[in-house]
């Protein structure tokens, strides 16, 4: 097995996990400013979405979800540092943090 430092990982997850969080930011505020700024169908029911606030609305609920995961990095990077975790335990921990990410949505 490759010996990876763990100050090495650290930095490594929170940058990445700096850069999700501000494109996430830009990418949420636009789906928000848009559902804010459409006119519903003129056909639409009172609290019925047509199809592009569905769609925005999709986008935000999956931008949501990978704040979450971009917070679980940020989480993991502070308790490296913080536990000096050995570089063992901080592999288990990427592979956990990766799991999440790869699981199905609950709705």
């Amino acid at each position: 097995m490759v010996s990876i430092p763990t100050e090495a990982l650290q930095r490594f997850a929170a940058s990445i996990a700096h850069a999700l969080s501000n494109r996430l930011s830009v990418i949420m505020g636009n789906a928000q400013y848009l559902i804010l700024s459409h006119e519903p169908d003129a056909g639409a029911m009172p609290g019925e979405h047509d199809e592009l606030t569905s769609t925005l609305e999709a986008i935000l609920n999956e931008t949501e979800r990978v704040g979450f995961l971009v917070s679980l990095l940020l989480g993991f990077s502070s308790r490296v540092t913080a536990n000096g975790a050995s570089s063992e335990a901080v592999l288990d921990e990427l592979e956990r943090v990766a799991a999440k990410l790869m699981a199905p949505r609950r709705n």
